[in-house]
């Protein structure tokens, strides 16, 4: 190879180099968006763990997360090509979640609440009985199952 031809090798291959050097693949969402999606993400699925009454099924709790996805302009599709990209550029993932903690605890402190008071849910004495189902189930030889 010439001298001219070595030339314009090492352009090209200096241009490849640069272009993957870029953030994000168009494809893919911003480090914003994410954060903003996840987070928005992160509050449905607390409201749905707290409200199970009300979103007792799959198909409910599916139409909170596509209700997410379309208040961002965002289709299922590009949700996952980008959690398979971040979850390929690590940093970037952990990048985005600390936007994600930002965002939430802006909207903690917004609400006016304490982060303490949030965390601490129980005290020592606390004697809530949160279990809903029978108190006892008894093991026989017929039962369905043996575990």
């Amino acid at each position: 190879m010439n001298k001219y031809g070595i030339y314009i090798l090492s352009i090209f291959i200096g241009i490849a180099l640069f272009s993957s050097c870029s953030s994000t693949p168009d494809e893919v969402l911003s480090q914003e968006k994410m954060a903003q999606l996840l987070a928005d993400i992160h509050i449905g699925e607390s409201i749905v763990d707290a409200e199970r009454t009300k979103y007792y099924n799959d198909s409910l709790k599916k139409t909170v997360k596509q209700s997410i996805l379309v208040k961002h302009g965002v289709s299922q599709a590009q949700l996952d090509t980008s959690f398979a990209w971040y979850g390929h550029n690590i940093e970037e993932y952990i990048a985005v979640y600390d936007k994600v903690i930002e965002i939430l605890d802006e909207n903690i402190n917004a609400l006016g609440a304490n982060k303490d008071e949030q965390i601490n849910l129980s005290f020592e004495g606390d004697s809530i009985d949160t279990w809903q189902s029978i108190r006892h189930y008894i093991f026989t030889p017929n039962s369905p199952s043996e575990f």
